[in-house]
């Protein structure tokens, strides 16, 4: 498949998705009384620190250092913007953005998966997969969410063109490298990915991107250190400690046992995942064996380390990779 940076029927399918975005935001606004509200007040949190950011501190309050952020760059990228009126409205324009940009991967991937398919018709199941996956509500969190699925999804493309002998496209690279930086779990996306790279003799970058992407996080690190705090940010620490994942190993593993029974999401996640070694074995191909290989290990890092639930906005990322690259290994049978 080749892998273009627009189509000409690319342009319907980003307008669907725009007007359909808009129909909810507008009806999130009406339903607010004229105001623009965000659906978590994760949101709002993200918005001081950026505001903190701007006057050369680092927190949610005025003169209190404290990293409450679970994404290094986030914040950051909404800084310019605090102090003025277009400050709230930056989080829903970037989800936006990001919600276009995942559209339109998913056009793309669902043609290479349904191959002879009118494009409209492909476009419209993208569309379609974007409203079952949550991909327009995660935009009205005002968080980096939607980020985190676009970067993904630029990726496993990159995945899809490497794996079966073409160029590594240069957006699955930036991807590798940013992805971390939006949200920690991205590391499992990008080593992954790395992996695939690994096996396809693409050794170098291989090793490169992986390293590349881990630098700007140990900066921050570096940072929190710095200034008295621990190295990670809080939020990242206490989804750890509510994991079982900073105790024992027995601990650990029964304390994740528990949270897959009770909770539907993640049992759910857990069954697809369990699919992987299955299609690893039909499949023949090596193309279709490795991009099969990247969604396992994304799950699987996911599965291990990772968090379900609270409106459905921490595994969308993985479970979009798990079921897009389980159809691409049977797209011959589609």
């Amino acid at each position: 498949m080749k892998v273009f940076f627009l189509r000409s029927q690319d342009f319907p399918v980003a307008a669907a998705a725009l007007l359909l975005m808009a129909a909810l935001a507008g009806a999130s606004i009406i339903l607010c009384n004229g105001s623009l509200v965000y659906s978590l007040d994760d949101a709002y949190i993200h918005l001081s620190i950026s505001e903190q950011i701007a006057r050369g501190g680092y927190g949610i309050n005025p003169g209190e250092l404290s990293a409450p952020s679970s994404s290094v760059i986030w914040d950051f990228l909404l800084a310019p913007f605090a102090g003025t009126p277009f400050h709230i409205v930056l989080p829903l324009l970037i989800n936006i953005a990001a919600l276009l940009w995942s559209v339109l991967i998913l056009s793309r991937l669902v043609t290479g998966v349904f191959s002879g398919i009118d494009p409209f018709v492909t476009g419209f199941i993208a569309v379609c997969f974007a409203l079952a996956a949550n991909l327009f509500g995660l935009v009205m969190t005002g968080m980096e969410h939607s980020l985190q699925v676009a970067l993904s999804l630029s990726v496993l493309e990159g995945v899809t063109v490497t794996a079966s002998g073409g160029p590594m496209p240069r957006r699955m690279a930036v991807s590798m490298i940013l992805g971390p930086m939006v949200r920690y779990e991205m590391l499992a996306v990008t080593f992954a990915a790395a992996l695939v790279l690994f096996l396809r003799g693409r050794r170098g970058k291989a090793f490169l991107l992986p390293a590349v992407s881990i630098i700007p996080l140990a900066v921050f690190s570096f940072f929190l250190l710095s200034r008295g705090l621990p190295p990670l940010p809080g939020s990242v620490l206490s989804k750890l400690a509510e994991g079982g994942l900073t105790g024992g190993l027995a601990g650990s593993v029964a304390n994740r046992l528990r949270m897959y029974a009770t909770d539907m999401d993640a049992m759910r996640f857990a069954a697809l995942l369990l699919m992987f070694p299955v299609v690893w074995f039909v499949r023949r191909t090596e193309g279709d064996r490795l991009v099969t290989l990247f969604g396992f290990a994304v799950g699987l890092g996911h599965l291990i380390l990772g968090r379900f639930g609270w409106f459905g906005r921490y595994h969308v990322y993985s479970m979009v990779i798990l079921i897009i690259a389980s159809a691409w290994s049977f797209r011959d049978l589609l």
